[in-house]
């Protein structure tokens, strides 16, 4: 019993923070940096994945989604038009190249199945933050240099924040790790 009690007591020492020094594809250039966490809660590899955002001026939530969209051609999502915003019905992403289907991350739904919840960061800081549920759209959110966004499936309404996210790897590095994989299994059957 004693063993457990400590094991317990020491778990949160072994614990690591998640920062903006942990994400290693970022997209944008500025002087402000902001982070877009999407926690797609099922499927294959890891669920919930991170990407930096550069910028300067005045930027928002959509800003920073489009920006990561337009430069990781794996990202992709799907709007919806609500009451008084914006909202993300789908977001998908092309894990193996071949297009979104079996061993891909996507999550689909506007109130029939679930829904894409939006959480950010009360405060701006470079640590994984103490997400609270967005009080508006992303359309509208003002992004501070220090901004952590994210989007996690809530299945049969279910919602709960990201889970700490694993930095996704740049595309290229993607692409030759997927070589790497392809002359691997090759050099094998011979």
């Amino acid at each position: 019993m004693k063993k457990i009690t400590l094991l317990a007591l020491m778990a949160p020492m072994f614990a690591c923070a998640f920062s903006f020094n942990d994400i290693p594809y970022w997209i944008g250039t500025g002087s402000k940096r902001a982070a877009l966490v999407i926690d797609w809660k099922s499927g294959p590899g890891p669920q919930s994945l991170v990407w930096g955002y550069r910028f300067d001026g005045v930027k928002t939530g959509q800003d920073m989604f489009n920006a990561v969209i337009a430069a990781d051609s794996r990202l992709s999502y799907g709007l919806v038009p609500a009451v008084s915003y914006t909202a993300v019905e789908r977001v998908s992403f092309d894990r193996n190249g071949g297009g979104i289907g079996a061993g891909d991350s996507d999550q689909q739904g506007w109130f029939t199945n679930g829904f894409w919840g939006y959480f950010v960061e009360p405060a701006s800081t470079t640590s994984l933050p103490a997400w609270g549920f967005a009080s508006e759209g992303f359309d509208t959110r003002i992004l501070a240099d220090g901004s952590w966004d994210g989007w996690s499936w809530a299945q049969d309404f279910n919602g709960t924040s990201p889970s700490q996210p694993t930095p996704v790897p740049e595309p290229i590095t993607a692409t030759i790790l997927g070589m790497a994989f392809i002359c691997m299994k090759k050099s094998r059957k011979n």
